[in-house]
């Protein structure tokens, strides 16, 4: 299995080709009302006008903006809008720090960039040339996108990780955002709540969702550690891991062939990357050696195509 958001990145890329657009708002405080519910940055498209607009970045930049990647991208990350520059916008555009005299560009702003706009500076501006290319715009909106999560992580998140007063449904809702956003800043703080709350199934189960999701090395050894204690959720967990993680981290340990802690590493790893049905825990114990050689060098080359693929469909993305 691949990770939430990004497999619903794919899915959405893939169907966007049937609406070919982007949803454009066009109202810059309902757009503002909408990033501060959703904690989503807002994708804010600077229109040109007929005069000075150059018909053949014009062209391009339409071109990529009804590219099926970038709609999914916009439609599971930003808030959209489409603000023309008028005497109403001016003072915005000039506090964001953007040029007032052109448009035919993009800037992602944070939630609270239209309220405060001095105090909540743009994540990314996007020049007229990027924003003809769909690569270039696409590794933008990551970079807006990863800047954005990091704030959050460091302004909301992690003070109430640490507020020990904060109440257990806060905890929830904090440990459900990260996996939302894929905050890979948190790992080591899900971890630690993970042991604090070892004994709350409803939180163990948030917890663990969110250490798949981000998938870094840190939770991987976590959940396997889990997993080999004989922790049915963290068995499960492990199927939600990137394929990435799976070449990193499980690779080595489905190699060492060390007993119950190389199998979980083996079945979750054909499991996440999809190569078949695991061969059952008794097989390694009674088959041949050449046998058991043969499907982990199978497995190892799966993994390998596999995690390469996501890495150029997913991961630069992440």
């Amino acid at each position: 299995m691949y990770s939430k958001s990004f497999a619903a990145l794919i899915v959405l890329a893939a169907t966007a080709s049937a609406s070919a657009q982007i949803q454009w708002m066009n109202q810059p405080k309902r757009a503002a009302a909408n990033a501060q519910r959703s904690l989503l940055p807002v994708a804010v498209y600077v229109p040109g006008d007929a005069e000075s607009r150059d018909s053949n970045i014009d062209r391009a930049q339409q071109r990529t903006l009804r590219n099926p990647a970038v709609i999914g991208m916009v439609r599971q990350r930003f808030i959209p809008l489409r603000l023309a520059r008028t005497t109403q916008t001016v003072g915005l555009l000039r506090a964001w720090g953007v040029p007032t005299n052109y448009g035919m560009y993009m800037v992602i702003v944070p939630p609270g960039g239209f309220e405060r706009p001095q105090l909540n500076r743009p994540l990314e501006i996007v020049d007229q040339a990027l924003l003809a290319n769909p690569d270039s715009l696409l590794l933008k909106l990551t970079s807006a996108f990863r800047k954005h999560r990091t704030k959050l992580f460091k302004g909301h998140v992690k003070p109430l990780f640490e507020n020990e007063e904060a109440k257990d449904n806060e905890i929830g809702n904090a440990v459900q955002l990260v996996e939302r956003f894929t905050i890979t800043d948190a790992d080591a703080d899900l971890i630690t709540l993970a042991e604090r709350y070892e004994d709350n199934k409803r939180m163990t189960k948030l917890l663990y969702a969110a250490l798949a999701q981000v998938s870094t090395p840190k939770s991987a050894e976590f959940l396997l550690d889990r997993a080999e204690q004989e922790d049915k959720l963290a068995k499960m967990a492990l199927k939600g891991l990137s394929p990435e993680i799976a070449e990193q981290v499980f690779l080595p340990v489905i190699s060492k062939r060390e007993g119950p802690r190389s199998y979980l590493a083996y079945d979750a790893t054909v499991k996440i990357c999809r190569l078949g049905k695991p061969k059952a825990k008794g097989w390694w114990e009674k088959t041949r050696e050449q046998n058991v050689t043969k499907e982990i060098d199978r497995v190892t080359e799966g993994v390998r195509m596999v995690a390469q693929k996501w890495r150029s469909t997913v991961g630069q993305y992440r």
